[in-house]
């Protein structure tokens, strides 16, 4: 038989040397309700996209051939084509990864090291999460973050592989960006997905960071669930087994799926029959398993389950399903609470107080707006004043210290133009000072200590885009002010053009935070919101604007 484009090695060889034993379909309730894998590949059977990608079939086959692949290969192809149950099920992932990846529910932090717990994990039981953190920055000398967010897996198991190279393409510099360099994960699938997408990351799995003896509370008798990604991730899944296999002595050694893998999920019938399957080989045991969404379908059933983190000492498992509401909610609230105890939303809500505050003085008559005003007159009027901001400003951004605090102060006393002009002359001395310091002096400590990503992404931004390198990250700030001064200086970019396009770019962010600053002086002393109005709107078009033409430079 001649081979179809869209075939793979695991295609050619299933057509050509399967014996139909059927040992895999008496195996799968999928191959059973619907067939052999040839057959369905023959036939191309637009339910082979209810495959739960277990892969017990590869396990099983004993002429040593990948059914599960080859049944992926004709879910690619049939997506491709455009069939309706397959755009069905790609609608369905795409929602919910989309929902997952937007505010309010994605969450990332700067940090070198951060635990990604995945989706089923950051819903069921958001405050395991926690305890997870305190361990973990408990025995690292580096603060470990927390980022959440959605590894694309619900689109790669249906087989959207395009979609999911494209949005991780995204993922990677989102992770460059964030100076993020080594993840944690705390799901099995994300960790499937992590070895085959993402660029420049230490990969671990949570049970290869956690060391045994926090695990008091495995009972012996319990039988051993492995989630079905750790079949494909044959490293870790051995790992895992000489780590704990000998605490639980009862091991299924081929893959046993709860039934939510794929597109089952939504064939409950089908869904239920591999539920069933998997219980029913537990017999009496309580099952332990490391997947979330695994023990919350065993628990949903009435079966006593486990999850291998919820053996950790002070750990209470939870005893009933959580429902997709109950998940959502979980989600909102963990991101929701992360984010708040950002330093820049507290100094946020500490803005919004002053602002209230000052209203209530005003309207008890605590507040003299002239005895005030003619102090902070005094104090801008000063001989020395504007030569010890521009010298404070210069420096600052040398010695890593934020200059946003320093752009609002020239508003708040001198007002938004002299100010302006002010705050944009200072940060220009800085900037080229951090650049001359990292061209002449400390060129191989910085590259050491800024990161090698870092640097060669601004040498081949700025060797493919020269002058608009500088203009669009002066425009739209991916990195802190004083780490992009630095790294520019690491680059083969020429003086002037660095100083005029620092000093022309970022007058419009210049201008619209000393005009924040002058803002909050005339609500502190006259009561006055509307200047601060003005620069909210003009700083929401600015943001607009920096998105177009990120687009357009293709940046």
């Amino acid at each position: 038989m001649p081979a179809q484009p869209f075939m793979e090695q695991a295609v050619l060889d299933l057509l050509h040397k399967c014996t139909e034993c059927g040992i895999c379909q008496r195996a799968c309730p999928f191959l059973e309700k619907y067939g052999l894998p040839k057959e369905i590949i023959l036939n191309k059977k637009e339910e082979v996209f209810f495959c739960t990608n277990c892969s017990a079939c590869t396990y099983l086959c004993k002429e040593g051939l990948d059914p599960a692949e080859a049944l992926y290969c004709l879910k690619i192809q049939l997506l491709n084509e455009g069939l309706s149950l397959g755009q069905k099920l790609k609608s369905s992932a795409l929602s919910f990864t989309s929902r997952i990846h937007a505010f309010p529910f994605s969450h990332w932090e700067r940090a070198v090291r951060v635990f990604w717990p995945g989706c089923s994990f950051w819903g069921t039981y958001p405050h395991l999460i926690k305890k997870i953190l305190k361990i973990l920055n408990k025995d690292s000398e580096k603060r470990v973050g927390l980022v959440l967010d959605c590894c694309l897996d619900p689109l790669y198991q249906i087989g959207a592989k395009v979609e999911v190279e494209r949005a991780w393409e995204n993922l990677n510099l989102r992770f460059f960006h964030y100076g993020i360099k080594e993840v944690i994960l705390g799901c099995t699938n994300c960790y499937k997905i992590f070895k085959r997408y993402s660029e420049n990351l230490v990969v671990k799995h949570i049970f290869e960071v956690l060391p045994e003896p926090l695990f008091e509370n495995i009972p012996y008798s319990s039988f051993l669930h492995l989630p079905c990604p750790a079949f494909k991730e044959s490293e870790l899944k051995e790992k895992i087994l000489q780590k704990f296999g000998k605490k639980v002595p009862k091991i299924l050694k081929i893959p046993s799926c709860c039934g939510a893998g794929g597109g089952a999920y939504i064939n409950e019938e089908l869904s239920q029959a591999f539920l069933k399957k998997t219980i029913d080989k537990a017999k009496e045991n309580s099952i332990i398993t490391f997947c979330f969404g695994c023990k919350n379908r065993f628990v949903g059933k009435g079966t006593k389950a486990l999850h291998l983190l919820e053996t950790l000492k002070g750990i209470k498992p939870f005893e009933k399903k959580v429902s997709s509401k109950t998940k959502w909610l979980n989600r909102l609230n963990l991101s929701l609470e992360r984010k708040l105890f950002k330093t820049k939303t507290l100094l946020f809500l500490t803005f919004l107080g002053l602002i209230f505050l000052s209203f209530y003085f005003q309207w008890k008559g605590f507040l003299n707006p002239a005895i005030l005003t003619k102090q902070l007159q005094k104090l801008s009027g000063h001989p020395l004043a504007i030569p010890v901001y521009l010298l404070l400003y210069t420096l600052a951004p040398s010695f890593f210290i934020s200059s946003l605090a320093l752009t609002m102060l020239a508003g708040f006393l001198w007002g938004p133009i002299l100010g302006g002009i002010l705050a944009l002359t200072g940060a220009t001395l800085g900037a080229t000072l951090s650049f001359q310091l990292a061209r002449y002096f400390f060129r191989d400590t910085l590259k050491f200590r800024l990161g090698y990503e870092k640097w060669k992404y601004f040498e081949e931004i700025n060797k493919k885009h020269g002058w608009k390198a500088v203009a669009f990250v002066r425009l739209f700030p991916l990195f802190p002010f004083p780490v992009v001064n630095y790294l520019f200086g690491l680059t083969s970019i020429d003086l002037k053009t660095y100083v005029f396009c620092t000093f022309v770019f970022m007058a419009p962010a210049g201008f619209a935070y000393t005009g924040l600053g002058y803002s909050l002086k005339g609500i502190l002393f006259e009561g006055k919101i509307l200047p601060l109005i003005v620069v909210l709107l003009f700083l929401t078009t600015l943001t607009l604007f920096l998105k177009y033409l990120s687009k357009k430079w293709k940046i």
